[in-house]
C-alpha cells in the first residue's frame, strides 16, 4: 500500500481529532473569557481606567525602550550570529540566466562540501568519519573534483 492511500485512509480520523480539540479549545478560550468578565465585574471604573493607563504606561515604555536600544547601537545589545553560519546571499551577475545561478549555487555547495571533506582530515574523530565516508561511497571525492574542475 502507498504512502498516499495510507495517509488518505487517516485523514477522516486526523480531521475528527482536530475537531474535537478545536471543540475543546473554543470551550477553553470560553470559560477563560467568562472568568476574565466575572473577574472585571467587580472592579470600579476608577480601578478600570487606573489599570488601562498602567497598562499604557507600560506598553509606551517597552515600546520606547526596544525603539532606543535598536538606535543605540552598543555592542551589548546587538545581534550575534556564529561565524560560518551566515548566507552571504545571491547575486545575479549582469546577462546571467536563472538557470546558471543555480547551477553556481550548487558548485558552490560542492566546493564548500569538498572544504568539509578535506578539514574532517585534520583531527583523528574528523578522519574516521571521513574513512567510513569514502569507504561507503568509493570514487565521491574524484567526482565531487570532476564535477568543480568541469563546471
Amino acid at each position: 500500500m502507498s504512502w498516499y492511500k495510507i495517509l488518505k485512509s487517516l485523514k477522516p480520523a486526523i480531521q475528527e481529532r482536530m475537531e474535537r480539540q478545536s471543540a475543546w479549545l473554543d470551550t477553553q478560550k470560553r470559560l477563560f473569557a467568562n472568568f476574565l468578565q466575572r473577574k472585571s465585574e467587580k472592579l470600579t471604573t476608577a480601578q478600570k481606567k487606573t489599570g488601562i493607563i498602567l497598562f499604557m504606561i507600560f506598553g509606551i515604555v517597552l515600546c520606547s525602550y526596544v525603539t532606543y536600544t535598536g538606535f543605540r547601537g552598543d555592542g551589548h545589545t546587538k545581534l550575534k550570529v556564529p561565524g560560518g553560519r551566515v548566507s552571504s546571499g545571491t547575486v545575479l551577475r549582469m546577462g546571467e540566466s536563472i538557470e546558471s545561478l543555480k547551477e553556481r549555487s550548487v558548485v558552490q555547495n560542492l566546493i564548500r562540501f569538498k572544504h568539509y571533506m578535506d578539514s574532517l582530515k585534520n583531527t583523528p574523530e574528523g578522519r574516521l568519519i571521513y574513512d567510513s565516508l569514502i569507504a561507503g561511497r568509493p570514487g565521491l571525492m574524484d567526482s565531487l573534483n570532476y564535477i568543480i574542475n568541469n563546471q
